[in-house]
Formats: structure tokens, sequence, C-alpha cells
């Protein structure tokens, strides 16, 4: 595995927070398929983003994904400071499993957190698999969605 940590690379969370993540805990029992937060996979390194991620080329990267990062800001200007800011990604299609590592990942992550719930938002004929992370439909729980016919 390659190493990605640099002395001067800053991770926008406590990289810690990842090794305690115990995916044998999780419902989709990856441990049974030799995977770890620590070994995602082949060539796989799961990490938060850090500071130097935008040196190695990731702006770039996501420049040239034409139609998919779109991130606004609004700045201040005169206090000179970003005071808020948005991201809408048309996200790609996971492949290679990549999915169950993920989301299995950021549940558990949440609860180690302390987090009081996690929710995903999903079309109908996802549900099942989803299902298989522990998640499930709740009566009174909604989410609002505007969807756009082109």
């Amino acid at each position: 595995m390659a190493k990605v940590e640099e002395e001067d690379s800053v991770s926008l969370f406590d990289r810690q927070l990842l090794k305690e993540v115990d995916l044998r805990k999780g419902e989709c029992k990856l441990h049974n398929c030799g995977l770890a937060v620590n070994n995602p996979g082949d060539n796989l390194v799961l990490r938060p983003l850090c500071s130097d991620d935008y040196e190695k080329e990731r702006f770039h990267a996501m420049r040239s994904c034409a139609g998919t990062y779109y991130l606004i800001v609004l700045e201040d200007t005169k206090l000179e400071k970003i005071v808020a800011s948005g991201t809408l990604i048309v996200e790609q299609k996971f492949i290679h499993e990549a999915a169950v590592v993920i989301v299995e990942t950021l549940i558990l992550l949440s609860e180690r957190l302390g987090c009081y719930k996690t929710s995903l938002e999903c079309k109908d004929p996802l549900l099942t698999f989803y299902t298989q992370f522990g998640l499930k439909r709740e009566d009174n729980q909604n989410y609002l969605c505007k969807r756009f016919f082109h």
C-alpha cells in the first residue's frame, strides 16, 4: 500500500477515528472478505481528505470531471472571509463494490462519533441493498426532494 501521509499535510479530521472503525461490527461482514478500514482493497487507502489533496492535483482532477463537481462559496468581502459554502456533486456510479466499503465505514464512524442517527437517501429499488447495513424506513422520518426532468 502506498504511503499517503506527508509530514506537512493536515487531515480534515483525526485519522485515528478511521483506525477505530471495526468493520467486524458492521452489518455486511466485510471482514469475511478480508476487507478492513486499513485494507479496503488492492491499491486503495481509506483516509480523511487532506490539505495537500489539492496540491496533488485534486482541484484539477475535480475540474477535469466536467459536469460532476460544483463547489460554491459565499464570501464576506468586508471580512475577506468565506462565511458559507455548498457543494453539488453529480455522483458517478460506484464500481467494484466500493459503495459497500464506503457506506459501512461511514455508518460505523457515525456510531463511533456519537451521532444520534445516520440517514441515507435512495430510490426505492435500492432499499434492499441498503437494508444490509441495518438501515430501515421509520415512520414520520422524511426528507425533501426536488426532481428535475430534462
